[in-house]
């Protein structure tokens, strides 16, 4: 007796038993060898393979299926599926071959990047078995129309901006992605995607931004020759039509002080700012002056100023002017207050020495000041005689424009010391007292 070990063949295998002259020699033994069972799919080829959108990949996507000795094992069913990229595939379940192969080949789907496939067989150690390719764009990308436009500023140009895909061959290619960008200046593309037609092309509507000067625009596709396209514009300024108050109109501050904020005007044509338009200014009313006589409008269609207000309590007003725009001239109003009164305090005089009933050799002076020690005219101050028994020039006697107020005082007739008193109702300091001795 023997031990027979089947063979590597899925199949019939015999053994034979010969003595020789024997009758019945030899003795045949018939086995049968069956397939083992399969436990592992792994990828074979066929991987990390690139090709034009919509077209087969040159290598078919292949598995094997073994079994634990690493052997193929034949007459598997394999399931096979697109994941990734919209593609299609040539089969999708493909039993294995007499070696354990499954293969089907992959056409990309129709847009550029990442396509991915799928083999699967359930319960085998590594199943799935995932296939990577790439979809590149076909041909070339070329200008069709629309470059070396000129308009104006915030419009729309007469013209799409066109482009077309091509293959390698001269054919119009569909369903391309063109990416659409702006690449200088702040204008507005009508689509930032745009899908190839039946004829190959991409279009789009560029509105021009309110910079005047240079605009670019490009068209890309990642992978073709020409690509990306680039379109360059001009926007150019509209004429001025409209001179319009911005802002700075119906402040208030106190005489001799500039507004807190300048006074602004805005040039315009077609509702856009227009720069480099000389604006006029002038004031009108309560004597006031300006940082300016003219000044021109910025890139943004502003021209402004600083307003001093006059000396003069009450309205004071400013112009600005471009001759020919309509609102031509535009009117700021302001309004000067006066300033208000805090403090009253000696300023001089005090503490002479004269003859009893006759003036003294100056005037007794006092001043009358705002919180931030300017003077404040026109505020009465009241004046009396306290002590003594003279006299004053004035019983009462308005601040000067630099705040101060004086009186002339004549002794009485009493031998040493005599009062005066300043004072105005409600400010600090007051009253003011003036000694003076008679003699």
């Amino acid at each position: 007796s023997v031990t027979f070990t089947l063979g590597g063949n899925v199949g019939a295998n015999e053994a034979t038993a010969t003595v020789s002259g024997l009758t019945g020699t030899p003795v045949r033994f018939n086995a049968t060898g069956t397939a083992p069972p399969p436990t592992m799919i792994a990828l074979e080829s066929g991987n990390f393979q690139s090709a034009t959108v919509s077209t087969a990949l040159g290598q078919s996507l292949v598995v094997k299926v073994s079994d634990s000795g690493g052997n193929g094992v034949a007459g598997v069913d394999v399931t096979w599926a697109v994941t990734l990229g919209g593609g299609a595939l040539s089969a999708t379940t493909v039993a294995t071959d007499a070696s354990g192969f499954s293969s089907v080949t992959f056409t990309l789907g129709s847009n550029v990047g990442a396509n991915e496939a799928t083999a699967a067989v359930s319960g085998l150690t590594g199943s799935p078995v995932q296939f990577d390719a790439t979809a590149t764009a076909p041909g070339t990308l070329t200008m069709v129309s629309g470059n070396s436009q000129s308009a104006t500023v915030n419009t729309t140009l007469g013209q799409p901006l066109v482009v077309q895909v091509l293959d390698a061959g001269g054919n119009a290619v569909a369903g391309v992605d063109v990416t659409w960008a702006v690449t200088l200046g702040d204008g507005v593309l009508s689509d930032m995607t745009v899908a190839t037609d039946g004829s190959g092309f991409s279009s789009v509507t560029f509105t021009l931004g309110g910079s005047v000067g240079a605009h670019e625009v490009i068209a890309t596709v990642v992978g073709l020759t020409g690509s990306p396209v680039q379109f360059d514009f001009t926007a150019t300024a509209p004429a001025p039509t409209t001179l319009s108050l911005e802002s700075g109109d119906n402040q208030t501050s106190t005489v001799n002080t500039a507004l807190s904020q300048p006074l602004v005007v805005l040039v315009s044509g077609s509702g856009t700012g227009v720069a480099g338009v000389d604006v006029t200014w002038a004031v009108t009313v309560g004597g006031g002056s300006l940082s300016a006589t003219t000044v021109t409008t910025d890139f943004s269609g502003l021209s402004s100023v600083v307003f001093t207000l006059g000396s003069n309590v009450g309205a004071n007003a400013a112009t600005a002017t471009v001759t020919g725009l309509t609102g031509s001239p535009v009117t700021f109003d302001a309004t000067a207050a006066g300033l208000v009164a805090t403090t009253i305090a000696l300023e001089s005089g005090d503490n002479q020495t004269g003859p009893v009933n006759t003036a003294l050799g100056q005037p007794v002076m006092v001043r009358v000041t705002d919180a931030g020690g300017n003077g404040v005219g026109g505020v009465d101050v009241a004046w009396v005689v306290t002590g003594g028994g003279g006299t004053l020039s004035s019983a009462t006697v308005p601040t000067t424009s630099d705040g101060f107020a004086r009186v002339v005082w004549t002794l009485g007739g009493t031998v040493g010391i005599q009062y005066v008193e300043a004072s105005v109702t409600g400010l600090s300091g007051s009253p003011v007292v003036f000694t003076a001795t008679g003699t």
